[in-house]
């Protein structure tokens, strides 16, 4: 921080809190001088303290950071029917289809309801872990899988 004082007369504005006179914060030009000198932090190795030369000590430990951005489409095909959006949206149209909305759905999605109804899937567990003992064959499944996936994201 001393040297961009020194260098570009100014202080950075994230430092400035803790001086008791600072100078005018680095903006403009000001800025671009700052910059460079951040670009090589850490490789000056003496500051001024009460006007004597100490030499900086060395860090403890170096601090790195590391990210990955990963991305996909929503819902994925191949895993929607094992999350819990499924059994939420699929819970919510086993209700809509036994109450007066399944009129509007069937208009809407003709074969939504009669694909819901027609397997006896008990519980979400049983559509993620295709429990032997139902009766919803693969077919089936597959079927109220693309059907609820396009009602998502029509």
């Amino acid at each position: 921080m001393q040297k961009i004082a020194r260098e570009c007369n100014c202080t950075p504005s994230f430092f400035a809190a803790f001086l008791s006179n600072p100078l005018e914060p680095c903006e403009g030009p000001k800025k671009l001088c700052m910059g460079k000198i951040m670009e090589d932090i850490g490789s000056e190795r003496y500051i001024l303290d009460d006007g004597l030369e100490k030499e900086c000590l060395a860090t403890c430990h170096d601090q790195t950071h590391q990210f990955l951005v990963t991305s996909s489409g929503y819902p994925n095909k191949q895993s929607f029917h094992l999350g819990d959006d499924f059994c939420l949206i699929l819970e919510k149209l086993r209700v809509s289809c036994g109450n007066e909305k399944k009129y509007t759905l069937d208009l809407e999605y003709p074969s939504l309801c009669a694909n819901i109804e027609a397997t006896t899937i008990l519980s979400c567990g049983e559509v993620r872990g295709l429990n032997k003992t139902s009766d919803v064959n693969e077919s089936q499944l597959r079927s109220l899988r693309k059907q609820v996936i396009i009602l998502c994201t029509a």
